[in-house]
C-alpha cells in the first residue's frame, strides 16, 4: 500500500479530518505502531516530487494526525490514547 495514495483519497473526502483519523486507526489495526505512523505522516509534509499539499491540507495533517499522536491536543482528540504519545 502506498500511504500517499490513501492519504490523498482521505484528503478528498467530504470530511477529510475524520477520514484521516479513521485511516490512522485502520493502519494501527493493521499493525503500524504509533511511532511509525507519526514518522510516515510527518514525512508526507516534506516536499515530494509530483505532490504538493495545500496549506489547508498541511494543517489537517498537523492538527488531526501529528498533534493527536503526540498529545498536543485536547485529551478527547488524541489518537490511540491507549499507547504512549510520540515525542515529535
Amino acid at each position: 500500500m502506498q500511504l500517499r495514495a490513501v492519504v490523498e483519497h482521505a484528503l478528498g473526502d467530504e470530511q477529510p479530518g475524520q477520514a484521516l483519523r479513521r485511516l490512522v486507526r485502520e493502519l494501527h489495526t493493521a499493525g503500524w505502531p504509533k511511532p511509525e505512523l507519526y514518522r510516515a505522516f510527518h514525512d508526507l509534509l516534506k516536499p515530494q516530487q509530483g505532490w504538493e499539499l495545500t496549506g489547508a491540507q498541511e494543517d489537517l495533517l498537523r492538527d488531526e494526525i501529528l498533534d493527536a499522536l503526540t498529545g498536543w491536543c485536547l485529551p478527547e482528540r488524541r489518537l490511540l490514547p491507549e499507547e504512549q504519545d510520540v515525542v515529535g
